[in-house]
């Protein structure tokens, strides 16, 4: 849904390489990695079944009025999961309630 680019964005590395040594088991994510794909993914499926593939993609690069005018995709990669997962969610959330 979101090919290997955004992907590796999020997770924070500069090379979607590293996301098949991920998927290989040839290497485990560090940190919260994981965590915030996991998040990405979920809140992606939430949006892609009412809006489709390509809405939720735009909806994670796009500025969220939301998230202070920043991007879904922005926060889960600079910021502390903790204080923005629930943020991300909620914005998603009253995405779909427009």
């Amino acid at each position: 849904m979101f090919g290997g680019r955004l992907v590796a964005y999020v997770a924070g590395v500069t090379e979607a390489r590293r996301l098949k040594d991920w998927i290989t088991g040839t290497r485990e994510p560090r940190g919260d990695v994981e965590d915030r794909l996991r998040l990405a993914l979920h809140v992606a499926r939430i949006i892609a079944e009412r809006e489709g593939k390509g809405v939720a993609r735009a909806w994670f690069v796009g500025i969220n009025p939301h998230l202070n005018d920043e991007s879904a995709a922005w926060l889960l990669r600079e910021k502390d999961l903790s204080k923005v997962g629930k943020q991300i969610v909620v914005a998603a959330r009253a995405f779909l309630e427009q």
